[in-house]
């Protein structure tokens, strides 16, 4: 489970190092969801590509350094490909 669901928070959905593992950074929390200990228990999440989900924390995991290059790999993917990194919701540098 997820320590924070901070907006532009990467995180990982499924088992890291799988195949069917996939990344995104979180976008939004969504309204009217309940708490737990300062967390929101649902957010959106975005892959780089602008794919949005609405899902529970409980299925995200924390995103580990192999996570992190394999994310920055599918945002430079993104802007070679002249897409808006995360459907516009965040501010990337």
């Amino acid at each position: 489970m997820l320590k924070s669901t901070e907006i532009g928070k990467p995180v990982v959905l499924g088992e890291e190092g799988s195949p069917m593992a996939t990344y995104y950074k979180i976008i939004a929390h969504v309204k009217g969801a309940a708490t737990l200990d300062d967390c929101i228990s649902q957010v959106l999440i975005s892959t780089s590509h602008g794919l949005v989900i609405k899902t529970g924390i409980f299925y995200l995991n924390e995103i580990t350094e192999i996570g992190l290059k394999k994310l920055r790999e599918y945002e430079d993917c993104a802007r070679s490909e002249n897409v808006p990194l995360y459907k516009g919701k965040l501010l990337i540098q």
